[in-house]
């Protein structure tokens, strides 16, 4: 069947607008790290990083100074509930 809201909620969102250069990301995670996760500056003389990560991961989600992004989108996928070859 169709997931309820409910069962939607928490899920990350990520959006690419080629033509402004916007790279966007929302972040839902669990409320129980919300206070752990750091912002990070890590300088090199030919590049700089900025990413959001959280303890234990040297970085999880950002970009560079030449334009470069990368963003984390969890997805789950239930073969028995899908419409696309699993068991109704």
């Amino acid at each position: 069947g169709e997931e309820s809201a409910a069962e939607l909620e928490g899920e990350c969102t990520s959006i690419f607008v080629p033509k402004n250069k916007i790279l966007a990301q929302n972040w839902d995670w669990e409320e129980t790290l919300e206070d752990l996760f750091v912002l990070l500056r890590i300088e090199h003389p030919e590049r700089t990083i900025l990413t959001l990560t959280e303890p234990g991961i040297l970085g999880k989600i950002g970009m560079n100074n030449d334009g470069l992004g990368v963003l984390l989108n969890l997805l789950s996928y239930n073969p028995i509930n899908s419409k696309w070859g699993g068991e109704d």
